[in-house]
């Protein structure tokens, strides 16, 4: 453990880029891994490892679902090939593999409790039922990739845009698509979320800042 200030790092010995992160439903951070393994950490710094995919599985991805098990996404295998499953995964250590569309990223609950994510190869948003069924919804935006997913004040889901097509996307609870541009921003962006101040923040990878949206 490392402490600078008031801010403290806890290595992994046996991590692998660490990516999504989340509170899961036991109180403890879960985080998805580049090496196929979902670690989980206490507030102590205490963690334990869980294998969900093969070893050079790119996993991306992580949100505690309204079932109070992790859903996982894999985006890559090996870094070179856009994978195509999201995981289930229970406090006990319990994997379900469920097959998606081509390259799913970032992960989030819905207004309606099922699991919608962004598939960065697929240019579309997928959303899996905690049962398992899978629906796809193609963005038809050409050469757009959304890569980070969030649920709105609004009631609709929010997402980026990685290839820098078209910005921010948004996809309302009757299926329709809305695009917006980000004007003289160099994008790639990421994540996405819910601000407290109803607007979605997010982050710019190439701009090297963070955009505000207004839900309007």
């Amino acid at each position: 453990m490392t402490t600078s200030g008031q801010v403290k790092f806890f290595s992994d010995p046996q991590g692998s880029a660490p990516q999504g992160i989340t509170t899961g439903p036991d109180g403890a951070l879960w985080f998805a891994q580049s090496n196929g393994t979902v670690g989980r950490i206490t507030l102590k710094g205490k963690v334990t490892h869980f294998s969900v995919a093969a070893s050079n599985a790119d996993l991306q991805g992580i949100v505690t679902g309204p079932d109070g098990n992790l859903w996982i996404t894999e985006e890559t295998t090996n870094s070179t090939r856009f994978a195509n499953h999201v995981y289930r995964l229970t406090p006990k250590g319990k994997v379900t593999a469920f097959t998606v569309g081509s390259g799913p990223t970032w992960i989030c609950v819905g207004r309606d409790k099922a699991l919608w994510f962004a598939e960065r190869d697929a240019n579309a948003i997928g959303r899996l039922t905690v049962g398992g069924k899978y629906t796809e919804f193609p963005t038809n935006y050409e050469y757009g990739g959304p890569s980070g997913i969030a649920l709105g004040p609004d009631g609709a889901l929010w997402f980026s845009d990685f290839n820098d097509r078209f910005g921010i996307g948004r996809l309302s609870a009757k299926d329709t698509f809305l695009f917006f541009s980000v004007p003289s921003v160099a994008g790639e962006f990421r994540q996405i979320t819910a601000g407290p101040d109803g607007a979605m923040w997010f982050s710019s990878y190439l701009g090297a800042g963070v955009g505000r949206i207004t839900t309007q």
